[in-house]
């Protein structure tokens, strides 16, 4: 199969199309008792850390770090799911 110039260009417009609707989309996650959420693009950089306030007056701090580890899992899943849905089969790690 022969792949001529603009066969090439074409997808290299769709593909950066596809990036720039991933860094513009937003993917959330949460810890599975809700007390952090994290906010990141479609493209895995994450924006935003939210932290129920609650969890400071506990002071575990084993439960915080797990938390955490929750709403990272659950955002990076988010963030492959949308990137999946505009380039296909699709990996994203958050930074």
């Amino acid at each position: 199969m022969q792949i001529d110039e603009a066969q090439v260009r074409d997808f290299e417009r769709r593909f950066a199309e596809a990036e720039a609707a991933l860094a513009r989309e937003k993917v959330s996650g949460s810890s599975k008792d809700g007390t952090v959420t994290l906010v990141a693009s479609g493209l895995g950089v994450v924006r935003e850390a939210r932290i129920d306030p609650a969890v400071f007056d506990h002071r575990d701090v084993e439960k915080l770090q797990n938390a955490f580890v929750e709403a990272l899992r659950a955002t990076a899943a988010g963030a492959s799911e949308a990137a999946s849905a505009r380039l296909g089969d699709a990996e994203i790690t958050l930074s």
